[in-house]
């Protein structure tokens, strides 16, 4: 029988999951799911998680938001978002809905899917005051071939 600490990363051959209880975790393979501290249940107060994803070299990373349930009528783009709200940062992107560049995400819209500029992308979950659902994620190795993923 194998036994499987929810803070802890599992991994099963190219498929990587990890809970979202970990101030920080390091997820590596061609494919995997990751979600917000305690999903579906709501996310604590003061919480921050950081996902460190990295695919093989000459891969590029394809992000999918699979449920996105932060802060209820706040806009996507966090743009008026109330300083105790809960949002998703997400660095080395090369487009997210057409958008080039890192972003900020809040509200309860679920989010495009996201491609990596590299290898490598990096998720981070700050909450503050205000608790909700959260989310859940997955991650895929694709080709760099733009014509595929923008």
């Amino acid at each position: 029988m194998n036994l499987f600490f929810l803070n802890d990363p599992i991994t099963d051959g190219d498929l990587s999951f990890t809970a979202g209880n970990s101030s920080e975790v390091n997820l590596n393979g061609w494919s995997g799911y990751f979600w917000s501290p305690n999903f579906p249940n709501n996310f604590p107060t003061y919480k921050k998680s950081t996902w460190n994803i990295t695919v093989p070299s000459e891969k590029i990373i394809k992000l999918v938001f699979l449920k996105f349930t932060l802060v209820a009528g706040e806009n996507d783009d966090c743009a008026g978002a109330a300083a105790d709200s809960a949002r998703v940062f997400i660095s080395n992107v090369a487009s997210h809905g057409g958008k080039p560049g890192d972003f900020k995400i809040c509200g309860q819209k679920l989010p495009p899917p996201v491609y990596s500029d590299g290898n490598f992308l990096q998720v981070t979950f700050e909450s503050r005051t205000t608790v909700n659902k959260g989310f859940n994620a997955s991650f895929e190795a694709i080709d760099r071939d733009p014509r595929k993923c923008f």
